[in-house]
């Protein structure tokens, strides 16, 4: 339990980190900031109900206990992959976000990104998190 609580801190840490380097590349818009914070409250919500609802599972006694993985039957496990596909998701969305942002900066300033490709200006500017 602890575990799984320090990976969702872990993560959260991380949205929030993405969330502002967005807000940053989108010129401090507070739109883009109030959608992207909801999407992270609507991600949080969806993550603990969804936990809430697989600990609450009972594991059958013919699945082997194990000391360093949780074991979860098939209906927990998905209940529990709720919250990783949030993330997954948010962070496509960002992904994207970024990428659109590098085709606009690079298609203004032609003369200046001459030679430059798309990859390289989104790892210059700092997505090589999702490599």
């Amino acid at each position: 339990m602890i575990q799984e609580l320090f990976h969702a801190f872990v993560g959260l840490i991380i949205a929030i980190l993405l969330t502002l380097r967005i807000y940053a590349l989108y010129d401090c818009n507070k739109r883009i900031l109030f959608v992207l914070s909801v999407l992270i409250l609507i991600g949080i919500s969806l993550a603990v109900t969804m936990d809430l609802m697989a600990s609450s599972m009972k594991l059958s006694s013919l699945v082997p206990s194990a000391r360093c993985h949780d074991v979860l039957n098939l209906k927990g496990a998905a209940l529990t992959s709720v919250g990783w596909e949030a993330i997954f998701f948010y962070d496509i969305l960002l992904l994207g976000m970024t990428l659109r942002k590098a085709h606009q900066v690079c298609g203004k300033h032609l003369e200046q990104f001459r030679g430059m490709s798309l990859f390289s200006v989104t790892v210059r500017d700092g997505t090589i998190y999702y490599a």
